[in-house]
């Protein structure tokens, strides 16, 4: 379990029996060291959380707290485990990352607001987005399409000499194409093995046309993933030479 938002220890923890005065005792700020009378105070408190049944599950939960000793750990000690954070979120395991980055994705979705996920997680901003963004990139990688292999003829004919330049713009399919002296719009279907060749759609006056174009003649702007086709008979194969008649 990642984490209780609920925090259904708390009726177990001891601190309910003792005086709260003892965990929130004056002095001191999260970002600095407190005073030795403070921290005198604090100690006498995380003494009472060391024997509390509860203190695993209190420490897990309230790292996002801001003041108080909470878990065995007071409010100095809690910061400066939130400013490490960052730096030991990047070591994690990339199972323990991503689990971070679903469970912060969907409170986000339920449309929790950062301030309350930082005090349930202990979680600053920075750190939660690079978690789910690293949870929505895997989940995307795992949706992709499977790549179908077919054969289809390449084209006989080669490529014009001339080389209109490609747009600076991206446009709405996935690259450009050179169609002879102009430029269109394409969609990517797949390409040869070595990707000298692409296989290509796009409008014409009369509709959708699919052709083989080669690779310099095509500028991906929205690059997809790699689909295989193979053939039969090369067009820019050289020819076997004939045998001499007997």
């Amino acid at each position: 379990m990642l984490y209780d938002p609920e925090r259904r220890w708390a009726p177990r923890a001891i601190c309910r029996v003792e005086d709260w005065r003892l965990f929130f005792a004056e002095g001191g700020m999260p970002h600095s060291t407190p005073a030795a009378a403070t921290q005198a105070l604090w100690d006498q408190a995380k003494e009472i959380c060391a024997s509390c049944p509860a203190l695993m599950e209190c420490e897990r939960d309230t790292l996002g707290e801001e003041y108080g000793v909470w878990g065995g750990r007071d409010q100095h000690q809690r910061a400066l485990a939130r400013k490490a954070l960052p730096r030991k979120a990047a070591r994690w395991p990339e199972e323990k990352r991503e689990a971070w980055g679903k469970e912060l994705h969907r409170l986000r979705q339920a449309g929790v607001t950062w301030p309350y996920i930082r005090r349930q997680t202990g979680f600053p901003q920075p750190v939660a987005e690079k978690l789910i963004k690293a949870y929505e990139e895997a989940l995307a990688s795992r949706q992709r399409p499977v790549a179908e292999v077919v054969d289809l003829p390449l084209p006989a004919e080669p490529a014009g000499p001339y080389k209109a330049p490609f747009p600076p713009r991206a446009g709405q399919r996935h690259g450009w194409v050179r169609n002879g002296r102009g430029m269109a719009d394409a969609y990517y279907r797949g390409q040869t093995p070595d990707g000298r060749w692409l296989f290509m759609t796009h409008f014409s006056g009369r509709g959708n046309v699919h052709k083989w174009i080669r690779a310099e003649d095509v500028l991906l702007y929205h690059p997809q993933p790699v689909v295989i086709l193979t053939y039969g008979g090369r067009p820019d194969a050289k020819p076997r030479a004939r045998e001499p008649a007997a």
